[in-house]
């Protein structure tokens, strides 16, 4: 299992067809469960669960 994600991090939408980078501002604990406030390169700031995102780097690989 993979740690959760840190603010400063570079995610990825793990579900997204639309390959957008983008920066962990904030996570906090909701109903049991981590969401991350993500920041993209064009300035939307979307909401995620943890396990919806994937690493930047991890989503470059094959």
């Amino acid at each position: 299992m993979r740690k959760p994600f840190k603010i400063g991090d570079l995610v990825m939408d793990g579900s997204a067809d639309k390959r957008r980078v983008g920066i962990v501002l904030s996570t906090y604990d909701f109903q049991g469960q981590t969401r991350c406030v993500v920041q993209f390169e064009d300035g939307n700031e979307e909401i995620f669960f943890d396990l919806e995102l994937v690493p930047a780097a991890e989503a470059d690989s094959p």
